[in-house]
C-alpha cells in the first residue's frame, strides 16, 4: 500500500458541513469580513474539524474560488490580497488548537516554494500541521533559488523536503530544485504539494501529498520507507528566472503585497507568542508522563464540543487497562509506566481525525468521539483493542471500555459512560462474555474503587453480564463511592 493510500484509508468521508462552511468562509472573504471568517473557522472546530480538516475543507476551497474570481476579473487584485491576509490571519488564530505542545521532538522537515512560487498559503498550512505533529519544521518560504535551498537542506539534513508548487508553468524549477535536494542530502525523501504539480512528475512515481489533512501521515510513511528517495533524472536550467524577476516589475511588490507580507509577519509573531504560551499550557493541560491531554483538557474540549446548538452529537467513551498491576508487580513500574506511554500511542493512532483522547490518570483513558454513535464507538473500541493486543503480547494486559452518548447532562452521561464500564469490568472479572451493544445490566458497582485496582481482570475484548439485560432505568451507584442516584442506564460495554 502506498503511503498516499495508507494516509487516507481511514480518513472520516463525511465532510461535517464542510461545503457549506467553505461557502460561507469564502463569502467572507470576498467582503474582508475577517471577524465573520475566523468566526465561521471556529463553528467549524465546534463541529469537530480538526485544524488540517478545516485547512483543507474551509479555507483552501474558499481561497481557490477566490483564485478563480480574481482570474475571471471578477474581483480586483487588491481583494484577492486582502482575502489571502484574511486567511493568514485566520491561520495564525487556529493555530493554538493545533496543540503544538512536542514541537522539534520527531525528524526534520524542511519547507520550501522554488523560484517562481508566490503563493505561500498551502505551505505555510503544510509548515502548521507538520509542526503540530511534532516534527521539527525548517520554514524557507516561497520563490527559494535552488542554490539557497541546497545550502539549507545540507545544513539541516532533513529526513524530508516538502515542496510546494501552486503556479503550473514552474516544472523546469521544480526539478532543479528536486536535484539539488538530492546532491545535499542524498537519504533525504521528497514530497510535492500544490495543484501546480504536473504529470510530468507524477508520473515518475514522484511522492505526492493532496491536501495537508492527509500531509502527516504521508510524511510519516516516507520517513519510515527504506526504499531509496525519489530522484528526477532531469537537470533542467532554472529557466523562469527571468520570467519571475518580469512578474514583479509588472505589479508583484506592489502596496497591497506589502501590506500582505506585514499581515505574515505579525501571524508569525503570533504563532511564536503561541508556541511560547503552550510550552506553559502543557503543564497544566497535558498529562506528563505520555503526553496525552489530561483531564483538566478532557473537560475544556468537551464544553467546546457542546458549547453550541449546531454541535455534532458526541458519543464519550472510558478505557480503562485490566492488568497494569500485575505489569507493576511482575515487571517493574517503569516497565508500567511504559505500557501506559504505549496504550497512548495506541489511541493516537486509532482514534478518527477530530477525536480527542485523554488520560484521565492512573490506568484510565477517555476519548471524545463527535459525531460518533455507538456503533462507531463499538468500531473503534474494537480497533483500540486490537492495538493493545499487538503492541503488548502479554496476556496479563488487556482493555475493558465503556460509551455512552451525551444527551445534555455531561455529568450523566460521564456516569452512564463509567457505569458501563463498570459492567464490562466485571463480567470480565467472571469470564463471560455476551453480543456487544445488545445493552447493559442494572447491577450497583461495589462502591469506592481505586484506579490502580485493575489486579482482578485479565484479557481483552467487551464483555458484559450473561443475562443481557435490556437498557432500563435503574439505580446505579458510582464505583468511586459516587452517593446512588436514579438515572437510566444508557451506557453500552463496548
Amino acid at each position: 500500500m502506498s503511503p498516499q493510500t495508507a494516509a487516507l484509508g481511514r480518513r472520516d468521508t463525511d465532510s461535517r458541513g464542510g461545503a457549506d462552511l467553505a461557502r460561507r468562509f469564502g463569502d467572507a472573504l470576498r467582503v474582508a469580513d475577517g471577524a465573520q471568517a475566523e468566526l465561521v473557522s471556529r463553528e467549524a472546530l465546534a463541529i469537530g474539524m480538526s485544524v488540517p480538516g478545516v485547512y483543507t475543507r474551509v479555507l483552501a476551497p474558499a481561497m481557490h474560488r477566490i483564485g478563480e474570481l480574481w482570474e475571471q476579473r471578477a474581483i480586483t487584485v487588491a481583494d484577492e490580497h486582502a482575502a489571502t491576509a484574511i486567511t493568514h490571519r485566520v491561520m495564525a488564530a487556529l493555530y493554538s488548537s493545533l496543540g503544538v505542545k512536542h514541537a522539534a521532538t520527531r525528524e526534520t522537515i524542511v519547507l520550501a516554494a522554488p523560484v517562481g512560487q508566490y503563493h505561500d498559503l498551502g505551505l505555510r498550512m503544510a509548515a502548521d500541521v507538520l509542526e503540530g505533529a511534532g516534527f521539527h519544521v525548517v520554514y524557507l518560504g516561497i520563490d527559494v533559488p535552488a542554490d539557497a535551498l541546497a545550502a539549507a537542506v545540507a545544513e539541516q539534513m532533513p529526513a524530508l523536503v516538502c515542496l510546494s508548487m501552486t503556479m503550473p508553468l514552474g516544472t523546469a524549477n521544480l526539478e532543479t530544485a528536486i536535484a539539488g535536494v538530492a546532491d545535499a542530502a542524498p537519504d533525504a525523501q521528497v514530497l510535492l504539494g500544490g495543484q501546480g504539480v504536473g504529470r510530468r512528475l507524477l508520473d515518475k512515481g514522484v511522492p505526492y501529498a493532496p491536501d495537508v489533512e492527509s500531509l502527516v501521515g504521508i510524511a510519516t510513511e516516507l520517513i519510515r520507507e527504506e526504499s531509496r528517495p525519489f530522484r528526477t533524472s532531469v537537470r533542467p536550467a532554472p529557466i523562469l528566472r527571468a520570467m519571475a524577476s518580469s512578474e514583479r516589475e509588472q505589479g508583484i511588490g506592489t502596496l497591497q503585497d506589502n501590506m500582505t507580507q506585514t499581515v505574515r509577519d505579525m501571524a508569525d509573531m503570533l504563532r511564536e507568542q503561541t508556541r511560547l504560551v503552550n510550552k506553559f499550557q502543557s503543564l497544566a493541560f497535558e498529562d506528563f508522563l505520555c503526553g496525552l491531554p489530561n483531564r483538566r483538557a478532557f473537560d475544556d474540549r468537551f464544553d467546546t464540543l457542546t458549547a453550541t446548538e449546531a454541535s455534532l452529537p458526541l458519543t464519550v467513551m472510558l478505557l480503562d487497562l485490566d492488568g497494569l498491576k500485575v505489569v507493576n508487580d511482575t515487571h517493574g513500574h517503569e516497565r508500567g509506566d511504559e505500557v501506559l506511554c504505549l496504550v497512548a500511542d495506541v489511541l493516537r493512532r486509532e482514534v478518527r481525525d477530530g477525536d480527542f483522547p485523554a488520560r484521565f490518570g492512573g490506568d484510565e483513558f477517555a476519548i471524545l468521539l463527535p459525531g460518533a454513535d455507538l456503533a462507531a464507538a463499538k468500531a473503534i473500541s474494537d480497533r483500540i483493542k486490537r492495538g493493545v493486543r499487538t503492541a503488548w503480547s502479554d496476556g496479563a494486559l488487556g482493555m475493558s471500555t465503556g460509551a455512552a452518548l451525551h444527551e445534555g447532562d455531561k455529568r450523566l452521561t460521564l456516569l452512564h459512560a463509567d457505569e458501563a464500564l463498570y459492567r464490562a469490568k466485571e463480567a470480565r472479572a467472571r469470564g463471560v462474555r455476551r453480543p456487544r451493544l445488545a445493552g447493559s445490566s442494572t447491577g450497583s458497582g461495589p462502591g469506592s474503587r481505586s484506579n490502580h485496582d485493575v489486579n482482578r481482570e485479565q484479557g481483552l475484548g467487551g464483555t458484559a453480564t450473561p443475562d443481557g439485560a435490556d437498557l432500563a432505568a435503574g439505580t446505579t451507584a458510582g464505583r468511586r463511592g459516587r452517593s446512588k442516584v436514579e438515572v437510566p442506564n444508557v451506557g453500552v460495554e463496548t
